[in-house]
């Protein structure tokens, strides 16, 4: 029975781990296509809003 509450406890970890990771890295890739669709329409302003810290 032990072993079934630590499973569920990793579990558990790993998906708040993994929400918590995600949520910064979908912003990253959002503002890096946005960037690449911008370079492709010939807005070539090298500016950057970095936002994952």
């Amino acid at each position: 029975m032990e072993i079934i509450g630590l499973t569920a406890g990793a579990f558990i970890l790993a998906v708040v781990i993994g929400l918590s990771v995600a949520g910064p890295l979908t912003t990253s890739v959002i503002q890096l296509s946005e960037a690449a669709i911008a370079t492709s329409n010939g807005d070539l302003d090298p500016t950057s809003t970095n936002t994952w810290t």
